[in-house]
């Protein structure tokens, strides 16, 4: 019986114990805790988990338009996928600025019988969706390809307007007249 009552009392110094170390880690005074709302240095984070900092917002990177942008279907169809979706809507405000757009469908004709309609229809989704968009439906012309091999796309070709030289000369001309 002696060793189960110093069993027994062990325990119990040992719980004893245990209270006493919480409650020297707990703060009694006001000057201990953190006032400020931003970080806390480590000093005043004893023993805690660290404050994570705040987070930042980053700038998006300016888009990247590729003349042509080649928009990607599957080979059996003519449905935009949200990822090409999402491209269009990434060069909406290049497409909304540029002169004259030419879509032009892709489809293997020896992949596919209906390779003229399914050309089509690719370009004319994408059209759509720049439409959608905000580009003025009368800059965008559709054409169709059939005869990439394996090229199952759309391409969007912003075309400039740009004067030539002979334009300009013109234009001048008849600015310095109206002037007169």
């Amino acid at each position: 019986m002696p060793s189960n009552n110093m069993l027994k009392g062990a325990i119990s110094i040992l719980g004893l114990l245990m209270l006493v170390g919480c409650a020297s880690n707990q703060t009694t005074s006001s000057d201990d805790t953190v006032k400020t709302t931003g970080m806390a240095s480590a000093s005043s984070n004893k023993g805690a988990e660290p404050i994570p900092e705040p987070v930042v917002a980053r700038p998006k990177p300016p888009v990247v338009v590729m003349n042509p942008t080649v928009v990607v279907f599957e080979k059996m169809s003519v449905v935009l996928d949200p990822e090409s979706r999402e491209s269009i809507v990434q060069i909406s405000e290049k497409a909304r600025t540029a002169g004259k757009i030419t879509v032009t469908g892709f489809c293997d004709r020896n992949q596919i019988k209906n390779a003229s309609d399914s050309a089509v229809a690719r370009a004319v989704v994408t059209r759509d969706e720049l439409i959608a968009q905000g580009v003025s439906p009368s800059n965008i012309t559709v054409k169709f390809s059939t005869v990439v091999a394996k090229k199952h796309a759309a391409e969007i070709k912003f075309e400039e307007l740009e004067l030539t030289k002979k334009a300009a000369t013109v234009a001048a001309k008849s600015v310095q007249k109206s002037k007169n």
